[in-house]
Formats: C-alpha cells, structure tokens, sequence
C-alpha cells in the first residue's frame, strides 16, 4: 500500500522528498515502540497514535545517537489481544496508518 498507492499519491500532491541516507525510499518502520505510546485505557475514547515522522531524523547536524539521518515513517503493528497498547488488528494496521502517513509526510 505504501509503496504502490500512497507515496506516489502524496509525492505527486505535495512534491518529492529528500534522500539524506541516499537510499532512494523512505522507510516505513512498523514497531511496537508506536502503539506504547498510547494509553491502552484512552483507546476507546480518545485514540491512538497510529504512526509518525521524527523531525531530528531529518536534521543532518543532529547527533547520529539522536538521529537516524533518514526518511522514516514509525507505525503501529498488529496487536490484535492489546498486549502492548490498543487492539490493533492486521487488516486495521494494513489500512489505518494510510492517512496518517500522508498527514505526516504533508507537514
């Protein structure tokens, strides 16, 4: 989904992105790190977060400790008994990270 619909959709929207690791793609991390950030007792009333951009990623001045000097997308993987976070099914995770990808890599 990613590679076939919507980064071609938002580099044809909103332009093309750097390459500071020279590697052509950006990279789209799917970690478990993600869904911890939400608190499993808010799912249902007020979210989760479903992925995000690290602005220090693309800061070639930053630390490399602190900064992975690339284009990288972090999302949410299944989690379908809610072990780390929210519920997160396989099918929702293949589709409800779509918008916010595009959001991220907009701003």
């Amino acid at each position: 989904m990613f590679d076939s619909r919507l980064y071609p959709l938002d580099t044809a929207t909103f332009g093309g992105v750097s390459d500071l690791d020279t590697n052509s793609v950006v990279i789209v991390l799917m970690t478990g790190v993600v869904n911890k950030l939400s608190v499993s007792a808010k799912c249902a009333t007020s979210g989760y977060i479903a992925g995000f951009f690290f602005p220090p990623d693309l800061d070639t001045t930053a630390p490399i400790d602190s900064s992975n000097h690339g284009e990288i997308f972090y999302s949410i993987v299944a989690d379908p008994s809610a072990t780390l976070s929210c519920a997160h099914s396989r099918a929702g995770v293949k589709e409800r990270p779509a918008s916010t990808f595009t959001h991220e890599s907009s701003t």
